[in-house]
């Protein structure tokens, strides 16, 4: 289901897209600092994305029946 919905972020808006693209690399390095120095993307920014694309999974997921915790 999450890879199915961060799928479908990418082709939804460029923010939707960005916010995806930067929590795959999160799940990859689980480190914002490691995100930023790769991109020149400030930490903030890096943590605001990652949050906010785990706020959309869940809402998504919760309007779906599923309950997730992360």
């Amino acid at each position: 289901e999450i890879e199915g919905i961060l799928t479908d972020m990418e082709v939804d808006t460029v923010e939707a897209w960005y916010q995806s693209t930067i929590l795959r690399m999160y799940l990859k390095t689980n480190n914002y600092s490691e995100i930023a120095r790769n991109t020149g993307i400030p930490r903030t920014s890096v943590s605001h994305a990652v949050n906010e694309a785990t706020e959309y999974i869940k809402e998504t997921l919760k309007k779906r029946g599923i309950e997730w915790n992360y």
